[in-house]
This record gives structure tokens, C-alpha cells and sequence, in this order.
């Protein structure tokens, strides 16, 4: 005995909808901080919300109490295409981290001691600019693995499929209305 949700594919576009807004809600609620930066988990802020002029540099102080991960130095700025250059001394004053190609991009180093390490910003580009500076470390650096990216792959599987079964659907009903209608 067919039912009307199944004769006319309700069900599979019901089923279709709700996979669809299962992967909405995963990829809402677990990945928006972490779509840009995966993995990475904010231990501290070294600057706040600091206007950086064009050949400025600005100091901050980030205390590391783990060398055993790596540490990130996350910066957001409004202006994505603005270089910066990035120095990090450790507690003795050595310089353990120095790039002059640094973007918006995360940008990894490894303590050697525990300790508050100085971090020097500097603005190589020709704007002015607000800064903001984290710091961090990446998740999987803890297990081996990355946790996150699964629920990466699987809000996106989830989201497609769910597309797939609502389009599909669709089509499959009108086209059978217009035979119907024939």
C-alpha cells in the first residue's frame, strides 16, 4: 500500500531538508571562528584593536606556559592585503620567530622555554590599518589529528546531499505533474 508521501516524493524531499539544515546547523554552530583558521584554538591576545600607521611597529607580550605545542601567531586586519612584519624573542631576549611576508595568514613557531615572549608588529605596507594580534595553538597538535576538519567535510556532505534530495525531488514531481497533465 503506497501512501501520498511516497507516491509523489514528499518524503524524499522532507528527508532532503532535513539533511540540508542538519549541515546549516553544524556549519553555523561549530566553524565560523574556525573556517578561516582551522584548528585554531586562542590562548591569549597579545594587541586589541591597535591603529597601525604605514612603517609603525607595535610591541605586545604573550606568556607561553607550553613549549611542548607549537605557537600561532594569528593577526586580523580589515585590510587583507597589507604586509606585516612579525618578530618574536623569547624571555632571553633571542629572536625565535621573524618573517617580513607576513598576511592575515597564521604563522607558526616553537617556543624553547616557558616564559613571557615580546612580539614586535610592524606595518609594511603604504595604509593605515587596525590590528588585532592572537595567539595560539593548532587542535590537532594534541591527539595527532584534526577533529575539526571532520565536521568540516562532514557539514559540507551533509549540505550537499541534502541539496541534492530537495533539487531532485523537485524535478522528479514536476515532471511527473506534467505527465500527469498530458
Amino acid at each position: 500500500m503506497n501512501s501520498i508521501l511516497t507516491d509523489n516524493g514528499y518524503f524524499s524531499f522532507v528527508c532532503g531538508i532535513l539533511i540540508f539544515v542538519t549541515g546549516i546547523i553544524i556549519f553555523i554552530n561549530f566553524l565560523p571562528e574556525d573556517f578561516l583558521k582551522p584548528g585554531f584554538v586562542k590562548d591569549g591576545i597579545i594587541i586589541q584593536d591597535e591603529q597601525i600607521f604605514p612603517g609603525q611597529s607595535i610591541n605586545g607580550i604573550m606568556t607561553i606556559t607550553d613549549v611542548k605545542k607549537d605557537t600561532v601567531i594569528a593577526i586580523s586586519n580589515p585590510l587583507s592585503e597589507i604586509l606585516f612584519r612579525a618578530e618574536v624573542k623569547n624571555p632571553e631576549g633571542l629572536t625565535v620567530y621573524d618573517s617580513d611576508r607576513v598576511t592575515v595568514a597564521s604563522n607558526t613557531f616553537k617556543p624553547g622555554m616557558v616564559g613571557k615572549y615580546n612580539v614586535l608588529i610592524t606595518n609594511l605596507g603604504s595604509k593605515t590599518t587596525e590590528i588585532t594580534v592572537n595567539y595560539g595553538h593548532h587542535i590537532y597538535e594534541e591527539n595527532g589529528d584534526n577533529p575539526k576538519s571532520i565536521l568540516d567535510i562532514s557539514a559540507v556532505c551533509l549540505i550537499i546531499v541534502g541539496a541534492y534530495l530537495i533539487i531532485h525531488t523537485d524535478f522528479k514531481f514536476l515532471s511527473n505533474t506534467k505527465k500527469n497533465i498530458i
